[in-house]
């Protein structure tokens, strides 16, 4: 029941959770860059799905797997040979960082 001003205005003042498509930058040539802790191979291809429409040129996607951290979210395998597969578009650039233990031997 409230009117649409203030729900528009609201709507202007309204962020996101910190980690989720946030944006962390741009480069001079109008480049920008967001962090999103997509930890999923659907995770990466959803939010790959989010950004392509407001790109217009390459799409660079790096990420990274959690590790050790959660074995049941993360399996012992690395996750980097699933997740390449959301790169199925053209323009894409997927680089996959090495997973890093967090528990040491």
């Amino acid at each position: 029941g409230e009117s649409i001003e203030p729900v528009l205005a609201a709507l202007e003042r309204l962020q996101g959770a910190p980690g989720r498509m946030q944006r962390v930058g741009s480069g001079p040539r109008g480049g920008e860059a967001y962090v999103d802790y997509a930890h999923t191979p659907d995770g990466l291809k959803t939010a790959l799905s989010a950004l392509r429409p407001h790109t217009r040129g390459r799409l660079i996607v790096v990420f990274g797997a959690g590790g050790d951290r959660d074995p049941v979210a993360r399996p012992p395998r690395p996750s980097a040979p699933r997740s390449g597969k959301a790169r199925q578009r053209p323009r894409t650039s997927v680089i996959a960082a090495k997973p890093s233990p967090r528990l040491s031997p």
